[in-house]
């Protein structure tokens, strides 16, 4: 197997992973690149998040470029601030490239600055045209592209608008030295030799970054079709195991996606060429030099593929053919949505502490909302489009749109709460690193700082992260104080008891992580001499740093005296039956969730499916502990999520032999999960949860 490919959380890591619409992705190591081309990387790439497809049929283009999506009022309000905000970065951005050309022709043409001066209103011209173009595409784009993010993210985009406003895919087809205002500018003010120079000069300039980007093409091609292609190819070979279709059928599948593939690629390479022949020269020159960055596939051509592909279809099998491939169809999306409906309240069961009866009254309601939720459960073209971090924040998307009179009807007041209270840690969980802490909202600046002023910005820090972790533990053990009440049903005075023992084992076990956790920060400054210093190196301060590894065994047992003074012994009893099904309800999620994930990269069938959900609650048995204290231990990100909701989470397969695989898959599936990111990404983890494994093991004997 590969070596595992890093996925960090935040781009303060070494090797940084963006993944982009349309399956693109761009690598690059902000250590050894000028920091001027890093953050044009971030314009190139951050105009737009993963898509997925949602396992239905594609619509025609111009019908999804039609569709608007919509938000609640809140959510639109800060939407238009947002668009505002990205409108004038795009503007700034757009009136210094102009300004760079104006001084370019001064240099080529010998133009004199008195009379360039006459340039500034072609200029102008040029790019309130690029503009109107901006304007009337990019905020439909981008409500469609990020439709998952926004509701939960958009507190972040708002900080961050200038980096979503890259001009390099900001809707527009042409830049603003593209537009007749500014050539016809040009003819006006340059003599005719001048004009002739410039021209000459531009053209020999794009003939040049043409060929360097051809060659960079030529190299990229052949990988770019591959992603393309092999999957289409495994649906195929799936669809004639599945349907036994005859020979010729499955040849004319096969070229289908052929076809596909080759005008995808087509379409991608134009695409890639525009966008590279608009960067400078240097800029272009510093980025294809390593060759490791990577542009994907267009989200409006990937619809144009997969629109191409159902059309093929449909023209291929016959209407009893086709009914019996979407059953099948339907029936695994169904596996798929059932594991992560069980995800999604094994989650929430972790912090609401639901009894078994609820689980089961939960579980039609939390399908609906698995159901209806764009993007949680990804088609399986699109699986290796998973990115760091995007179950978990689907996953709360979707409980939060749960009915409060329904959810009423099953929980009690305190897990109602609950509930929602856990909804929105999820959605600040995406916030918190980029808004939260001094500095984000422009308060530094480059003035020296005072020794009080230091003071204030840890202060600050620390309230709003070192106690949402304090809220994080207290809810944990109040959560289990309510648990142990709800299930041996106490009387109140005995429930306030034990909350009173919980919140002060929580704050008892907190105090101590939390000063280890400021002097760790202190140091972490480094000696910044500027408030903007201070505030930069603060946001930096590894996300680590503020997820507890658990509330310490010497508070747990205090907290376990009170359980023992205030329950008996059948009470006790009583719960424990109550954590034990909570704890196999768990294992029986994560097992489900697991098999879901490689569902959509390989494409089980029932059968197959029912082979490998016994081989993850295997291995979830004897590596149970070493997954913990390995994600504990090294993982950590603002999100805190435990080992199967981090990019490493279809270990349980990386951990199978070859011939375990190939007696449960076809070589076509085997294949496929070889070439997909998580068997990359897993298997190097594999090796260090086994070595520690055998370590713990070993000490145990």
């Amino acid at each position: 197997m590969q070596q595992a490919v890093a996925e960090p959380a935040t781009p303060t890591r070494e090797e940084l992973e963006v993944k982009v619409s349309d399956a693109q992705t761009i690598h690059w190591n902000h250590s050894a690149w000028p920091l001027g081309l890093a953050v044009l990387l971030m314009f190139l790439t951050l105009t737009s998040p993963i898509a997925w497809s949602d396992g239905a049929p594609s619509a025609e283009p111009d019908q999804a470029a039609a569709e608007t999506t919509t938000f609640s009022p809140e959510i639109e309000e800060k939407l238009k601030k947002f668009f505002d905000k990205a409108a004038e970065a795009c503007r700034k951005q757009l009136s210094a490239r102009v300004a760079k050309c104006i001084a370019d022709v001064q240099t080529v043409t010998g133009l004199e600055a008195e009379k360039a001066k006459a340039l500034d209103g072609p200029a102008a011209a040029a790019v309130d045209l690029t503009m109107a173009e901006w304007s009337t595409r990019f905020p439909s784009d981008f409500r469609e592209q990020w439709r998952q993010q926004i509701p939960l993210s958009i507190d972040v985009m708002l900080q961050q608008a200038e980096l979503y406003a890259g001009t390099s895919e900001m809707g527009a087809d042409e830049y603003p030295e593209d537009k007749p205002a500014w050539n016809e500018g040009l003819q006006h003010v340059l003599t005719p030799a001048q004009y002739t120079l410039w021209t000459q000069t531009v053209e020999a300039r794009r003939q040049a970054k043409h060929i360097e980007i051809n060659k960079y093409l030529d190299d990229q091609k052949d990988q770019v079709l591959d992603n393309i292609q092999q999957p289409m190819q495994r649906k195929a070979a799936e669809m004639k195991a599945a349907l036994g279709l005859p020979k010729v059928t499955a040849d004319r599948l096969e070229d289908l996606a052929k076809t596909l593939a080759h005008d995808t690629v087509k379409h991608w390479r134009e695409s890639v060429e525009k966008r590279l022949l608009s960067l400078p020269e240097d800029t272009l020159r510093q980025m294809l030099k390593g060759g490791r960055v990577y542009f994907g596939v267009e989200l409006k051509v990937k619809k144009a593929q997969d629109h191409g592909w159902e059309t093929g279809l449909a023209r291929e099998l016959s209407p009893e053919q086709m009914k019996s491939w979407q059953d099948l169809q339907d029936e695994s999306r169904a596996r798929r949505v059932q594991g992560y409906t069980l995800l999604l309240l094994s989650e929430l069961d972790r912090q609401i502490a639901f009894t078994a009866r609820q689980r089961e009254k939960l579980e039609p309601l939390a399908t609906r909302l698995v159901e209806k939720e764009p993007n949680l459960v990804p088609g399986n073209f699109d699986a290796n489009n998973y990115y760091f971090g995007s179950t978990y924040v689907a996953l709360f998307s979707a409980a939060a749109k749960a009915d409060r009179a329904q959810l009423g009807a099953i929980l009690d007041v305190d897990q109602l709460k609950h509930w929602y209270s856990a909804c929105e840690v999820g959605r600040k969980a995406m916030n918190e690193s980029d808004t939260n802490g001094p500095g984000a909202s422009g308060e530094s600046s480059d003035a020296p700082a005072s020794p009080e002023e230091v003071e204030s910005y840890l202060s600050d820090f620390f309230l709003k992260k070192v106690g949402a972790v304090r809220e994080s533990i207290v809810a944990e053990l109040t959560s289990k104080a309510e648990d142990a009440s709800r299930t041996a049903a106490l009387p109140p005075e005995r429930m306030r008891r034990l909350r009173i023992a919980a919140r002060g084992a929580a704050d008892s076990s907190f105090q101590t992580w939390a000063d280890s956790v400021e002097q760790n920060a202190r140091n972490a400054l480094h000696g910044g001499k500027t408030t903007a210093d201070v505030a930069v190196q603060l946001r930096n301060f590894g996300s680590y740093n503020f997820t507890p590894r658990n509330v310490q065994a010497g508070e747990l047992a205090r907290w376990s005296l009170t359980v023992d003074a205030e329950m008996t012994a059948a009470q006790r009893a009583a719960w424990q039956v109550e954590l034990d099904a909570r704890a196999r309800y768990l294992d029986a999620a994560i097992a489900k969730y697991v098999v879901a994930r490689f569902d959509g990269i390989v494409g089980l069938t029932q059968e197959q499916w029912a082979r490998f959900e016994p081989l993850v609650t295997r291995f979830l048995a004897d590596y149970r502990e070493d997954l913990t204290n390995f994600s504990n231990g090294f993982f950590f990100d603002n999100m805190r999520l435990p080992w199967y909701l981090q990019y490493y989470s279809l270990l349980p397969l990386a951990s199978l032999s070859d011939k375990e695989l190939a007696a449960s898959l076809t070589k076509e599936q085997a294949d496929a999960w070889m070439a997909s990111n998580d068997c990359s990404n897993c298997s190097s983890m594999w090796q260090n949860v086994r070595q520690q494994h055998e370590q713990r093991v070993k000490q145990n004997k």
